[in-house]
């Protein structure tokens, strides 16, 4: 096999298997899923339909984060703004229209072609596909394990300094924060499961990929600790906290896109334009 036929897998069009990504709303950092209907130089299609586990409701406007890397051209984007927007009856979907404006890391060697509407895996450093899924889950088993430092070192800070009395941080710890690191510790335990069984050779076809979103969708709700601690001392813990999610997102599409173009493209659209 030649590098430039190791390096470019086949390319499977995106619209082929209906399966949701994840987003988020930039603003609030609120995730939500979502299929793509179609990806062209002048901007994407999306569809929210009701039946997805993770709804959101977006309006003209507001940025998003496909947290998937759109090749165009030379440059890879990933950020968006919602220029229109309207409900199809007969699948119960919103459907959306976003330029793409922002550029964003890409941190796997896979991404969709705007013109061509394919998934292309580049392989020069991975022996396989396969070998790639375990990096990202890898990653991904890491990033809860990095929420859970920052969980304990927040814990920490506010057990000294924070604004609350003694009586009211207790019922603090023990009905929030305690109920978020149990999720995330959870969260982190599946994947260092899945991580071994990936290893041990279990494919991305073997994956079940919406038990596999909600292990990777958030545990931390910025709402409810700015209602108990006050949205100026939380603000560099979330942040950064948040950071920790993104990437979790994208390794979650990632994987999404391995499996698309494990299935090769057997099946067609769900919906079509109308």
């Amino acid at each position: 096999m030649g590098a430039e036929d190791k390096r470019q897998e086949p390319r499977v069009d995106v619209c082929s298997v209906v399966l949701p990504f994840l987003g988020t709303r930039v603003e609030d950092h609120q995730p939500f899923q979502y299929l793509l209907q179609d990806v062209s130089p002048g901007g994407i299609r999306i569809a929210l339909p009701r039946w997805v586990a993770s709804r959101e409701c977006l309006k003209i406007g507001d940025v998003i984060d496909f947290h998937v890397p759109f090749r165009m051209g030379a440059h890879i984007l990933s950020i968006g703004t919602v220029s229109w927007q309207r409900w199809d009856a007969e699948y119960e979907a919103q459907i959306l229209g976003a330029s793409l404006t922002r550029r964003a890391p890409a941190f796997y060697p896979v991404h969709l072609e705007v013109e061509t509407r394919d998934v292309t895996l580049n392989l020069t450093d991975f022996r396989s596909a396969d070998d790639m899924l375990v990096k990202v889950v890898k990653d991904a088993a890491f990033l809860k394990r990095g929420l859970l430092i920052y969980l304990g070192h927040l814990e920490a800070f506010f057990s000294r300094v924070g604004g609350l009395s003694a009586e009211e941080y207790g019922e603090f710890q023990e009905q929030i924060l305690e109920d978020v690191r149990t999720k995330v510790r959870r969260n982190a335990v599946w994947l260092d499961g899945l991580l071994e069984r990936v290893r041990g050779g279990l494919g991305v076809g073997g994956l079940d990929l919406e038990e596999l979103r909600a292990v990777m969708e958030p545990e931390i709700y910025l709402d409810i600790f700015r209602f108990a601690l006050g949205s100026q001392t939380t603000r560099l813990y979330m942040a950064a906290m948040k950071e920790l999610e993104k990437k979790t997102y994208s390794a979650y599409n990632a994987i999404v896109m391995l499996y698309i173009s494990a299935l090769g493209g057997a099946s067609s659209c769900a919906m079509s334009a109308h």
